[in-house]
């Protein structure tokens, strides 16, 4: 019989056989229990299990608590939870072989494009933009030539107003309004050219509006590094375990030194929450949680609508050490150990088990399920659009005051 010690929450562990309910530390644990009953059917020992909620931690003396602590005592032969590979531990036990990967990374929805770019120019690139207005351009300059070259024929004069007519046509095409004045009152050319002016803008302005329609729908791509998380405005906290303090002490990351500094200390308690809490704020605010990835699948998977998936990202703190089962120091268990969890993984029992536990990653599919879905559009996605509207009016009224003090001006000048 080998005496060893299982790390689990036990307020939430219900029996090897039953669903897990937490998976942070259980979900390990169910895996390694996994791998140790395969060794014991395999070398032939019985389990004595103890059951601790504490993997172990340096008490800066030395000694250790919880799990590893049991293990440098020696009142257990090995770990049947595994414990991180730290280099701080191998003083106190013999490591077997990597078991399993622990991914800490902090999740956070990107946000919408429309909140981090003006969607009024991005539908086209550059050179569309360009080859747009010289188009029109181009219609201007051979509205007015025809338009003076019929008034020329006919011996009519061509005034200044009449080429200003035809910017304001123009403008009035691409916006999809009507002119009182039109160009079709002049001439056969005049007319023909005015028909292909406004079939060329119902084409560009078809193209411009779906393109805004899809923009409004798209998340963007604005958080890609730690960098990101540390230097725009989101805010973040950290699934409450003990290697999370761990690391955020010990980092010498200067963006990550920044986010606890500046965005964790001043939250207080709620720098360090459960699961449940944190995804849940990543889901309703512009959040990002730091946590153990299998327990954010897990509560995605059971709470988010698929719709919701397609904008969530991930990005990687740090990089934590592969689980391992780790045995008494100079402890002739490890070779033997070593061999059989290393045919367990080559038989793939290992993967078996990780498929069987392990919550996936979800994915986007609602974006080709052909359910239509309507996102509302608020104020700060059409704030461009009547900025740019303020403007057009305030210059309106700017320049109907010049004309009037022009006016008022020429008629005194004429009195």
């Amino acid at each position: 019989m080998l005496r060893i010690y299982q790390i689990l929450e036990p307020n939430s562990f219900r029996g090897w056989n039953k669903p897990i309910l937490t998976h942070n530390l259980d979900a390990f644990a169910h895996m390694h229990y996994a791998i140790c009953t395969v060794l014991a059917e395999q070398l032939n020992f019985t389990l004595n299990l103890t059951l601790s909620a504490d993997y172990g931690w340096n008490y800066g003396n030395g000694t250790y608590s919880g799990l590893i602590g049991q293990l440098q005592k020696e009142e257990i032969d090995f770990t049947a939870a595994g414990g991180l590979m730290r280099s701080d531990r191998m003083d106190v036990g013999d490591l077997t072989v990597g078991t399993f990967v622990a991914r800490t990374v902090a999740i956070f929805k990107q946000p919408p494009l429309s909140s981090v770019n003006n969607v009024f120019t991005l539908p086209f690139v550059l050179n569309v933009w360009i080859v747009m207005f010289t188009v029109m351009s181009v219609f201007t300059v051979a509205l007015i030539f025809l338009i003076w070259t019929s008034n020329w024929l006919h011996g009519v004069e061509t005034r200044l107003s009449i080429a200003l007519d035809m910017v304001t046509l123009v403008l009035a095409a691409i916006c999809q309004q009507g002119l009182s004045v039109a160009a079709a009152q002049y001439s056969g050319p005049a007319r023909l050219a005015t028909f292909t002016l406004f079939l060329c803008a119902v084409f560009l302005f078809t193209s411009y509006a779906a393109c805004i329609v899809v923009m409004l729908q798209l998340p963007s791509q604005t958080i890609n590094t730690v960098r990101d998380l540390a230097d725009k405005p989101i805010t973040f906290s950290a699934q409450d375990t003990k290697h999370n303090y761990i690391y955020f002490n010990e980092t010498v990351d200067e963006n990550i030194k920044k986010i606890y500094r500046e965005k964790m200390k001043p939250q207080g308690a709620r720098a360090f929450t459960s699961p449940e809490i944190g995804v849940e704020r990543v889901r309703n605010e512009f959040h990002s949680y730091l946590v153990e990835i299998t327990s954010a699948y897990y509560i995605i998977a059971k709470t988010w609508q698929e719709h919701e998936k397609c904008s969530l990202s991930e990005t990687e703190l740090y990089k934590i050490p592969l689980l391992t089962l780790y045995v008494v120091k100079k402890s002739g268990y490890k070779d033997v150990f070593k061999q059989k969890m290393i045919q367990q993984h080559e038989i793939g029992l290992k993967d078996r088990t990780v498929k069987s536990i392990m919550p996936q990653k979800q994915k986007c599919v609602s974006a080709n399920s052909g359910v239509a879905r309507f996102d509302s559009v608020s104020m700060k996605e059409i704030y461009p659009a009547l900025l740019f509207l303020g403007y057009g009016i305030f210059t309106s009224w700017l320049l109907l005051l010049f004309e009037h003090m022009y006016k008022t001006h020429v008629d005194k000048k004429n009195t």
